[in-house]
């Protein structure tokens, strides 16, 4: 079956290893050409738009799975032909071989239109922030797996306070695993570790990074070992979990087009309406969650969450952007959100603070019905 397919081709197309050799080496340098002229054009559209929406753009356009897709088909097509190329000569003409390139070269071209197409399309404010929001919100999910597993408020006095050795932003990735092993080798210890660190904050050399209180500990050296190498440091914060660096890419969206700066108000009007998503999706969510960490086994880790506050200090800093630029209709969209956690949460306990405002602000250009 095989046989005759390759006697067709061979005899129709592939007459020999020359012709072979001379259209995998077109294809060969037509890929490589049309590769490299389009990533460069692709680079400067990100570019463009990094300069627009602050270079968020960057991250978000790398980590789609799609364009890595499309990058390793168009990488692998031109190594791949390439090593057939280099296996051609007069004795072996290796006609599946350059068949499959020459389809695959044909798709190809047809994705450098899609790759185009796509491109383009995720350079638009609306795509960028919903991505960012997106990852946030799954983010925010693994961020409750920490809380399940810590208490929010000290039950012991006393403290010696380890202190980092390193610099870098904080990770959550091995904390919760070394310190459930660190319990598993103590049953009954009598033992609290209070966090003094954030996830994704930054650490640097000789800040504090937790409290140890215990009446008494044997090997209290040791502990204060582990609780320090728990801390995982990086040189780039995680967005897949840590909520709150989604929270401040959106700020820095909002706050770069509200601000005089770009005075374009409509990637700012995107920016909080998805901060006034999250903070609807995560108020609601929040009996439910709490109802399931009451049911979860504790850790004697002491934990605070300063996500609700980030998302809340980020309406603060765009409604202090929004006083210097002079956008009533902005102002009326943080009015509202905040107004949406007015409705969740009665008394604002949770989620209202002051907000200062730096200069002056027309009050009146902003009618009734902005306001509600």
């Amino acid at each position: 079956m095989i046989e005759p397919l390759r006697a067709i081709l061979r005899g129709r197309v592939f007459h020999d290893a020359r012709a072979t050799s001379d259209l995998l080496g077109t294809i060969g340098g037509s890929l490589i050409t049309v590769t490299s002229i389009t990533f460069s054009l692709l680079l400067l559209a990100v570019q463009q738009s990094a300069a627009t929406l602050t270079p968020q753009v960057h991250d978000q356009f790398l980590r789609r799975r799609i364009n890595q897709i499309y990058f390793g088909f168009f990488v692998g097509l031109s190594l791949y032909t390439l090593v057939i190329l280099a296996t051609v000569h007069p004795a072996y003409n290796p006609v599946f071989g350059a068949s499959l390139a020459f389809l695959l070269t044909i798709v190809a071209l047809y994705l450098v239109v899609l790759l185009l197409y796509t491109t383009i399309d995720q350079m638009r404010p609306a795509v960028v922030i919903e991505a960012i929001h997106l990852h946030t919100v799954v983010a925010r999910k693994h961020y409750l797996s920490l809380l399940r597993k810590t208490r929010r408020t000290s039950q012991h006095r006393g403290a010696s306070r380890p202190q980092s050795r390193r610099r870098g932003m904080v990770l959550w990735c091995a904390l919760i695993p070394t310190l459930s092993a660190q319990w598993q080798r103590r049953p009954g210890l009598e033992m609290e570790i209070v966090l003094r660190v954030f996830i994704g904050s930054f650490i640097a050399f000789g800040d504090t990074v937790a409290e140890i209180r215990a009446e008494s500990l044997p090997d209290f050296e040791a502990v204060i070992e582990a609780v320090r190498n728990a801390i995982c440091l990086e040189e780039q914060r995680d967005l897949e979990n840590d909520p709150s660096y989604g929270i401040e890419q959106l700020t820095t969206i909002g706050w770069t087009s509200i601000s005089t700066a770009k005075s374009n108000p409509f990637p700012g009007l995107l920016v909080i309406q998805s901060l006034r998503a999250l903070l609807a999706r995560w108020s609601a969510e929040q009996a439910d969650d709490e109802a399931e960490e009451r049911a979860t086994p504790k850790l004697p880790v002491v934990y605070t969450d300063n996500v609700f506050a980030r998302l809340l200090g980020s309406f603060e800093t765009l409604a202090v952007v929004t006083s210097e630029s002079m956008q009533p209709q902005t102002m009326a969209e943080i009015i509202r959100a905040l107004q949406s956690c007015s409705n969740v949460f009665p008394p604002m306990s949770k989620c209202a603070r002051p907000i200062s405002f730096s200069g002056s602000f027309p009050f009146s250009a902003i009618t009734s019905s902005q306001w509600n």
